[in-house]
C-alpha cells in the first residue's frame, strides 16, 4: 500500500525527491471548503487532538482512484510518505471530510459550532504519532499527515 495525493506540478523538481510542508508556517487556506466551517473544524481537531490537522497538514489517501478524482492540468500524481517524524490524523468512516460535509451534514455556514463539533465527534478520527501509517493506507480514506518534509514519488502510469 501506499498513500497518494494530487500535488501541485510546479512545486516539484523532479519526478521523485522531497518537499517541505507549505502548511509548516503558514496555515492552509481552505480550497473547496467554507472558511467558517473550516474555522470550526480546525477548532475541533486543535481541541480533541491538539493540533489543527485541517490547517497544517497535507491530505492523501490510500485510494489511488480517489486521489485521482483531483487530478487537474496542473498536478500530477504521487506517492507521498512522511520524512522523519510525523503525526497523523484519519477516520476510517470519512473518505473526504469535505464531500461529507457537503453532500451531508453541513451546508454552507448555517451550522452552529456545538453541531459541527457533534457531527466530527460522531466520526471517530484516529491520531497517530510516528505511527499508524500502514492503518491510514489500508483505510482508503482521507489522511491529513503533520511533517516537516515528505518524500515523494511521480505516480506515471495511473490508468
Amino acid at each position: 500500500m501506499a498513500l497518494y495525493r494530487a500535488h501541485y506540478r510546479l512545486s516539484l523538481a523532479e519526478d521523485s525527491g522531497v518537499f517541505d510542508n507549505p502548511f509548516k508556517l503558514v496555515p492552509r487556506t481552505p480550497v473547496s471548503m467554507s472558511p467558517v466551517t473550516h474555522k470550526l473544524c480546525g477548532e475541533w481537531f486543535q481541541d480533541t487532538h491538539q493540533i489543527d490537522y485541517r490547517s497544517r497538514a497535507i491530505f492523501c489517501t490510500g485510494d489511488i482512484k480517489q486521489a485521482k478524482t483531483y487530478l487537474s492540468s496542473e498536478n500530477v500524481l504521487i506517492e507521498v510518505w512522511p520524512l522523519g517524524s510525523y503525526r497523523l490524523c484519519f477516520s476510517e468512516r470519512i473518505r473526504d471530510l469535505f464531500e461529507h460535509l457537503k453532500c451531508g451534514f453541513f451546508q454552507g455556514d448555517s451550522n452552529s459550532s456545538e453541531e459541527v463539533r457533534m457531527e466530527l465527534d460522531s466520526l471517530g478520527y484516529q491520531s497517530y504519532i510516528d505511527g499508524g501509517l500502514h492503518i491510514a493506507e489500508d483505510s482508503g480514506c482521507e489522511v491529513m499527515i503533520i511533517a516537516d518534509s515528505y518524500g515523494y514519488r511521480v505516480v506515471k502510469d495511473h490508468s
